[in-house]
């Protein structure tokens, strides 16, 4: 086909079902067949040992070799589920998976990291297989805790850096984080802050959801900045980040302004207000952003002064749009996650 220029591009298309998970007239359906639904999620996490990567982001962020158990609830949605395949990050050291009664279960995971030179060593397939006998009957619930080592940016993005099924787009499901840290450090996350402790030179801070989300996030800062405003007709709008390196709070507070815009544009527009009772917007040390429920991950690079406006307006606007696009209007299946 013709691309405007001297080069014909040609395009494939490849679809792989099961005749009997097929419409009527042969078409492939759109609806998501997972084995297994997510209910819950708890994630108890270390924080307080440097990573090995360099710093990133105008705040200087130095990466964290966090310690994750993770206790994760699935419900059966179909008799005779004799296996589970998971989603966990490719990086992310699996040391030991238990079942409900702490006896340890294998699991099957291809290390990639091998296979190119160029590629890190420690990486590995994101899928995990993990047998379990006897087979789960439809409605039965399965508790597995997970242990492993990952190294972050002080934030938890997108929904692989705790399991999840890999066969569902995204399954709504309640969560728990709770993150052990250094003082001085803070801690923000999808849901509320539920309790606070320190013990010596260790500080653990919870936070937890009871209505279900579609992912779990977090952002930990050091030497944080934050501030609030209560935009007319909008929920409070809360801007947070650390305030190491070339980061400052005036830079923090520059991405407050276009958040508010781009979400009173896109409530007029919808005629539908933000669900949340809040929008939390971090600055991490990335140069992309993650839509959570109510919950903003920016790459910091947004509040440079060097940025242009349009670029930043552009990409705070994308991300402000999943809270009703993606959050609140889910795609059914990966055949129209593109829309």
């Amino acid at each position: 086909l013709p691309a405007g220029g001297r080069w014909p591009v040609l395009e494939s298309w490849l679809s792989l079902d099961r005749p009997e998970d097929r419409h009527a007239d042969g078409t492939p359906t759109t609806e998501p067949s997972p084995v297994v639904e997510l209910v819950d999620v708890a994630v108890d996490a270390r924080m307080v040992t440097p990573g090995r990567q360099t710093s990133r982001g105008l705040g200087k962020v130095h990466p964290q070799d966090g310690e994750f158990r993770t206790r994760v609830r699935f419900r059966a949605l179909q008799d005779g589920v004799g296996a589970v395949l998971l989603r966990l990050h490719p990086r992310a050291r699996l040391e030991a998976i238990e079942d409900a009664r702490g006896e340890s279960l294998d699991a099957l995971r291809f290390r990639t990291g091998t296979l190119r030179l160029r590629r890190d060593r420690r990486d590995h397939n994101p899928v995990i297989a993990v047998p379990h006998s006897p087979p789960l009957t439809l409605g039965e619930t399965l508790n597995l805790t997970f242990d492993n080592r990952l190294e972050l940016y002080r934030n938890g993005f997108g929904d692989d850096w705790y399991p999840t099924d890999y066969r569902a787009v995204h399954q709504p499901h309640t969560g728990r984080i709770a993150i052990e840290h250094r003082p001085g450090w803070e801690l923000k996350a999808v849901g509320l802050p539920t309790s606070s402790r320190r013990e010596g030179r260790i500080v653990e801070s919870v936070f937890a959801t009871d209505r279900p989300t579609m992912m779990l996030g977090f952002t930990l800062a050091r030497r944080p900045y934050e501030v609030t405003v209560e935009p007319q007709g909008l929920p409070p709008v809360t801007a947070f980040g650390a305030t190491t390196g070339y980061q400052h709070p005036e830079r923090i507070e520059t991405v407050l302004e276009q958040v508010i815009g781009s979400a009173r544009f896109f409530q007029d527009r919808f005629e539908r207000r933000i669900e949340s009772p809040e929008l939390l917007v971090t600055l991490i040390p990335a140069l992309h952003g993650q839509a959570f429920d109510g919950f903003l991950h920016l790459g910091d690079v947004l509040s440079a002064s060097y940025l242009p406006d349009p670029v930043r307006d552009k990409v705070i606007a994308h991300e402000v749009a999943h809270q009703w696009w993606g959050h609140r209007a889910p795609w059914a299946s990966y055949r129209d996650q593109w829309l």
